[in-house]
């Protein structure tokens, strides 16, 4: 704006308008009443702008838009003010005096200097999306107001349901055929309930024109692409879309989590710094979804039914980068939890973005050149300092960035935000921005192989060897307590590992409580001999072992609270120093759930060298117990996506079908032929794994199955749980009950072991 702009600052509200005009040259505004209709407010604009150019501004408010649409139609610049962002002169509040007047004479003269902050105006039809989201919440408050209406009249009159849970047909069902003594106090009853109904009935036809609603061109793709992650479905994705508009305004995750009011607040003086909860100095509609859908990351990373039908037919990429959102998120939440955070508090941090830098967004008008190289992407800031502005996820000493060649084209299709090859830093609300921001088609990010989720206990592969256990030996293991990833240790005794390890790893119904003394004194046999095998398996990472089926499942003093506490600790106490041992080390003791009647070598499982008491033997004891039968069918889709996100397994954009090449002498697969776009041969266990992690540990429990085509779906049938190798706990029940003790269960399933004790 140059010397001759004409400045004119609008306090509207719905019966008056109050103008204040800074002319050219003037040393203040002048103040004065403006016509209130829209139509007669432009044309007075106008006639003040044939002199030359006029910038108008107005506080956003119950008002709208149309006076900022109308002035724009008709080339005047007009600036809807964010409020809550204008300056406050000092001493202001203690003077309580506001007036139009001043507002209006206030907001010409920060006008005038540039101290302001515009509202982005969305489009008509953005606007009556949101419109019409916002509705289906204030009607769902109708909903849930009206149902409070309904349980408040029966507590008052002591009216208690207690078969099954509030609002079921069981429950409105009693409700209608409750008898009251006074008549008016039933009239209030059927009143509340028609208003119920009445409510309900309005937001089940809104949910039926919401989902058949065109949605605006511009949204469309960011509403398909927001479905295709966990915890947002059509209602969520709308929302998200309206309530957000154009994702590119936002330069980071950071400026959008402060948009919806995720950060916390902070009140710091000097060398004291505190700091509390969220904000919630945001859009309370939005942060309302974003936590909603970050409580679906409390619980493992999968794709289920409802979720797979919303990727198909979604970019390969937009659903890798769901995939990845679901693994960060489910860490980061469970790494709360576990350091004792509430949930509510490990959620709502699970809806906001991290501070690392490592996830960075590249602006258009930034500057900076995207370079093709033979080896993949450059990143080149610009030569000048003031050639643009600061980004501070940028290094300050380096100006090229290499991007390897698997991310390139990635690169180009995620309109400019470029993730950092460790994509797994995303969050819910970085993720979802690129998502939003243009990442469609063309081919997908690089794969990396998403943490397996094996079928309970046991699953991977074996732990490397570690020295003979020396004399006296009584060194803590040092445990990861959280998820993996979370960075929480504890040091942690031999011992009282077993004892934690033996009641998270083996479960002992009230039926066998004459077997619970010797099963728990075969497991922590087995538990103490992998400890000791496995005790520097992390030692890359700073620490000996996990708390997950990765290694073995530990949580601190759950012992205590297991019913079987007095028989766990006795039998940790009996066997103490105990350990399975083989040409003087500690043998790999890996052992799994359910054989199905014979267990597996590890040669053939994980095609290492394999010991000789990792062989496999004939175990009819299992089957005795239990049959363990299954049947999982599964879309050759969804088997495909699952396959694709682990190197090894990775079929390409075509699934044809799969074949079983090799059968160990249980009946296992060994290997498995792929064809497709790619036909890699993998081995069952890398199958299994690869379909586990994606579809859930029952999609398929062992590499003990038959396939069969199903037109676009693909059957599953098998038998037994786990990886297969070394102890069958099923199986060592079994034993037990036949009159065997733990010794000679122990060295049927390690033939060729030996069981000793520390130190001797």
């Amino acid at each position: 704006m140059g010397e001759s702009t004409t400045f004119i600052g609008l306090d509207v509200h719905q019966a008056s308008v109050t103008a204040a005009v800074w002319r050219p040259g003037a040393g203040a505004p002048e103040v004065g009443a403006a016509p209130v209709e829209v139509p007669k407010l432009v044309r007075w604009v106008q006639r003040l702008a044939a002199g030359g150019p006029v910038h108008v501004a107005y506080e956003a408010g119950p008002c709208g838009y149309p006076l900022v649409r109308a002035l724009t139609r008709v080339g005047v610049h007009c600036t809807v003010v964010v409020p809550s962002l204008i300056p406050q002169a000092a001493g202001g509040r203690r003077q309580r005096i506001k007036t139009d007047r001043r507002d209006a004479r206030q907001l010409v003269t920060y006008l005038r200097q540039g101290l302001l902050s515009a509202v982005t105006v969305p489009s008509e039809a953005d606007e009556a999306l949101r419109e019409l989201v916002r509705c289906r919440q204030q009607l769902q408050r109708d909903v849930v107001r009206a149902r409070h209406r309904v349980s408040k009249l029966l507590l008052r009159h002591d009216r208690r349901w207690t078969t099954t849970r509030p609002w079921t047909q069981a429950y409105r069902r009693w409700l209608r055929d409750l008898s009251w003594a006074e008549p008016g106090v039933a009239l209030v009853c059927r009143t509340y309930l028609d208003a119920l109904e009445s409510a309900e009935a309005r937001v089940r036809a809104l949910d039926a024109r919401l989902a058949t609603w065109e949605v605006p061109a511009a949204l469309a793709g960011p509403v398909a692409h927001l479905q295709c992650f966990r915890g947002i479905d059509r209602l969520h994705a709308l929302t998200i879309a309206a309530e957000t508009g154009d994702g590119r305004r936002f330069p980071s995750a950071r400026g959008y989590m402060h948009y919806t009011g995720l950060t916390c607040w902070e009140w710091s003086s000097g060398a004291r710094r505190r700091q509390g909860g969220i904000s919630k100095m945001g859009n309370t509609h939005l942060r309302r979804v974003l936590v909603e859908a970050a409580w679906h990351y409390r619980t493992r990373p999968a794709c289920g039914k409802g979720l797979r039908a919303r990727q198909r037919g979604q970019p390969e990429a937009v659903c890798h980068l769901a995939w990845r959102a679901q693994e960060r998120l489910h860490a980061k939440v469970r790494g709360l939890l576990g350091r004792g955070k509430r949930s509510t508090v490990a959620v709502t941090a699970g809806a906001g973005p991290p501070y690392e830098p490592s996830t960075f967004h590249l602006r258009q008008g930034y500057g900076g050149q995207v370079r093709s190289t033979g080896a993949g992407t450059r990143i080149e800031k610009p030569e000048s300092p003031s050639a643009a502005p600061r980004n501070r996820d940028f290094p300050r000493d380096e100006r090229t960035w290499h991007v390897p060649r698997r991310h390139a084209e990635a690169f180009q299709r995620l309109h400019r935000h470029v993730p950092s090859p460790q994509l797994s830093t995303l969050t819910l609300l970085s993720a979802l921005l690129v998502a939003m921001n243009g990442c469609g088609g063309g081919t997908p990010p690089p794969r990396t192989s998403p943490a397996p989720r094996p079928s309970p206990p046991r699953a991977g592969t074996p732990p490397p060897i570690a020295a003979p256990v020396q004399s006296g030996e009584a060194a803590p293991l040092r445990i990861e307590v959280g998820p993996r990833g979370s960075g929480a240790f504890e040091d942690v005794g031999l011992e009282d590992y077993v004892r934690d390890v033996v009641v998270g790893e083996l479960s002992i119904g009230a039926a066998d409580a004459a077997l619970a003394p010797a099963a728990y004194e075969a497991q922590a046999i087995v538990a103490r001999t992998y400890a000791l095998a496995g005790r520097r398996r992390h030692a890359a990472e700073g620490f000996d072992l996990c708390s997950t089926t990765h290694c073995q499942v530990f949580a601190r003093n759950q012992w205590r609270r297991s019913r079987w506490a007095s028989a766990v600790d006795a039998a940790v106490a009996r066997t103490r120093g105990q350990y399975l041992e083989s040409a003087g080390r500690p043998i790999e003791a890996v052992f799994h759930a359910h054989c199905g009647g014979h267990t597996s070598a590890a040669v053939d499982v994980w095609r290492s060298a394999g010991a000789t008491y990792l062989r496999g033997i004939d175990d009819p004891y299992c089957l005795r117990e239990q049959e363990s039968a299954w049947t999982s069918t599964l879309d050759l889709e969804a088997v495909r996506l699952a396959l694709n996100r682990r190197p090894r397994t990775e079929v390409g954009d075509r699934l044809d079908g799969v074949q079983v090449l090799r059968r160990d002498a249980g009946g296992r697969v060994v290997e498995v032929a792929l064809t497709g776009s790619r036909a890699p041969v993998v081995t069952g266990e890398d199958f299994r794994l690869a379909i586990m992690a994606v579809a859930g540990p029952s999609s398929l429990r062992s590499a003990r199955f038959e396939v069969e085509r199903l037109g676009a779906q693909v059957r599953f049938t098998g038998r037994g749980s786990g990886h297969g190798v070394g102890l069958c706990q099923i199986g060592m029940i079994g034993r037990l009950r036949a009159g065997q003790t733990p010794a000679q269960v122990l060295l049927a399933y390690y033939p060729g072991a030996i069981i000793t004790v520390a130190g001797t």
